[in-house]
């Protein structure tokens, strides 16, 4: 195999490990296994969501993921169209996302919906792919918004 090859191998199992951030993240929010969070994320992680997740410390981000999912009946997270440029031992990865809360038999209907993308910051640390930062943009919601408002509210009890 010559050293080109071998580049573009090492890359091929780089980005296969970063976009697997994203699967392990989705398993980790849906199936409720909030530890799985520890491989995802670096300690301390910056987050950037517009329902209010805190940056800081990785264990603080963990129980804020938990209060606010917890709350919900289920949740759906589907990730595609992944981009990664990766740098050496840093990379930028973009992704869209749609995200599902499920609460049955709420008032205004049992479910909402987001389409949305995060952008990524990645570094790699300890031979390991971790998300450094992560900032998600909305781009449509359908459904039930006051789904959200109850895992906000989760949220800001459980930061009183």
């Amino acid at each position: 195999m010559t050293e080109e090859n071998t580049h573009v191998d090492d890359r091929a199992v780089d980005r296969t490990a970063i976009t697997d951030l994203l699967v392990a993240y989705a398993w980790a929010l849906d199936g409720r296994e909030w530890d799985l969070l520890g491989e995802v994320f670096t300690d301390p992680v910056a987050l950037d969501y517009p329902v209010g997740f805190r940056s800081g410390p990785l264990a603080r981000c963990i129980d804020d993921f938990r209060v606010f999912h917890e709350v919900f009946d289920g949740t759906y997270h589907v990730m595609t169209n992944q981009h990664v440029t990766i740098d050496g031992d840093a990379a930028l990865m973009r992704a869209y996302a749609q995200g599902t809360l499920v609460k049955h038999g709420h008032p205004g209907g049992d479910n909402f919906a987001a389409g949305t993308y995060y952008t990524d910051s990645v570094v790699r640390v300890n031979g390991r792919w971790r998300i450094a930062e992560r900032r998600m943009h909305v781009g449509w919601t359908m459904g039930n918004l006051e789904l959200v408002n109850i895992g906000r509210r989760a949220l800001a009890a459980a930061s009183a």
